[in-house]
């Protein structure tokens, strides 16, 4: 009969010869299906026990499941020398069935971008917490549409049980707009013998959406070369600087869809190359969201154009250019600043006549 988690596993060292004048000491061993492949349980979960017998008990947990088990055994005698022996190899360890339905210890619930949720939006449904390790456990989520009080539901969608580590999500359409939303959470053990149910609570109302709308424009930071990240709004930038971008603030538009792209421009910032389109949601933040001015870049400028996204639409912005290096010997200076404004961002420009200046503290 295989063993099952929650069982004690227990072992005996056999018979030796001349047992009195030997120490032992025993470690557990994790092994494949077929008991063959074999490698030691990390001494975090179990140390390895001396004495005359493997006390205390090993207590399968769910790690355990599909793997059999063996004892290791090590004998040494007075002048040093080793015996090492295993045990036969136990049956697979199997998950117990449990005797009562998933218990529930944390409500699901819902979240969205904003609050009450629009059409264009993705929500998303976490599954809660449960009374017991999330691997033995299956998870389904039905979506509803209900009127605008939570009552009246219809399903929308329906999944298959699977095992889910992480929210489920739902992209809000029109159909949704003076509807409210709540998620169905289904749980059921791992041999899916016993269920349970539970309710999200509903949302407001669906509002209408839209395309992303901008209400503060992305800008750039600045830093490296030994010096702290300031945001730019005055001054030049040196080759091997790092520039970051930041998205600025938009109405509507889904966190996980914004997207940047870098642009080498003359001095000027009339005239301008797209250099990349880092844009891939698996890339990292840094290689996204940062730029190292390269030499080539000298004399240049650099700016970012920010991609915001929804469901319905995305929309560009570009952020004010930062110039590289000093400027060009004969180059009229001002000396001082001005600001100009497309109604939602300010681009700060200014010159001057020191080969570096430090920028401006951003406000």
């Amino acid at each position: 009969m295989s063993p099952c988690t929650g069982d004690e596993l227990d072992g005996s060292r056999g018979t030796w010869a001349d047992e009195a004048s030997l120490s032992f000491s025993y470690q557990w061993l994790w092994c494949d299906g077929a008991g063959i492949a074999c490698q030691r349980i990390p001494t975090d979960l179990v140390a390895m026990a001396e004495g005359p017998d493997p006390s205390p008990p090993y207590v399968l947990a769910p790690l355990d499941v599909d793997r059999t088990l063996k004892l290791r055994i090590y004998a040494r005698n007075a002048g040093g020398e080793t015996a090492v022996v295993d045990s036969s190899a136990t049956p697979p360890v199997r998950r117990r069935p449990r005797a009562t339905a998933p218990i529930m210890t944390a409500s699901p619930w819902l979240a969205t971008a904003t609050s009450p949720p629009r059409a264009g939006q993705r929500m998303t449904a976490t599954l809660g917490s449960w009374d017991d390790d999330f691997t033995d456990y299956h998870y389904r989520v039905q979506w509803w549409r209900c009127d605008a009080s939570g009552q009246a539901c219809a399903a929308i969608t329906d999944s298959e049980f699977a095992r889910r580590e992480g929210p489920a999500p739902y992209d809000i359409t029109e159909a949704d707009v003076g509807s409210s939303i709540r998620a169905q959470i289904m749980v059921a053990s791992f041999d899916y013998a016993k269920r349970t149910t539970q309710f999200t609570d509903a949302t407001p109302a669906v509002e209408p959406g839209g395309p992303p709308r901008l209400e503060t424009g992305p800008f750039l930071m600045v830093g490296g070369n030994g010096r702290a990240t300031v945001r730019v709004g005055a001054g030049p930038a040196d080759v091997g600087d790092v520039l970051s971008a930041a998205h600025g603030r938009w109405a509507l538009a889904d966190p996980g869809l914004y997207s940047v792209r870098w642009m080498r421009c003359d001095r000027a910032a009339q005239s301008c190359v797209r250099m990349s389109e880092v844009a891939t949601p698996d890339a990292p933040a840094e290689q996204r969201w940062s730029y190292r001015v390269q030499t080539g870049d000298d004399g240049r400028s650099i700016r970012a154009e920010v991609v915001a996204a929804n469901r319905l639409g995305s929309v560009t912005a570009q952020t004010p250019a930062v110039k590289v290096g000093a400027e060009p010997a004969g180059a009229a200076a001002s000396g001082g600043g001005s600001s100009a404004t497309d109604g939602k961002t300010a681009v700060q420009r200014w010159t001057s006549p020191a080969p570096r200046s430090p920028p401006p503290s951003a406000a």
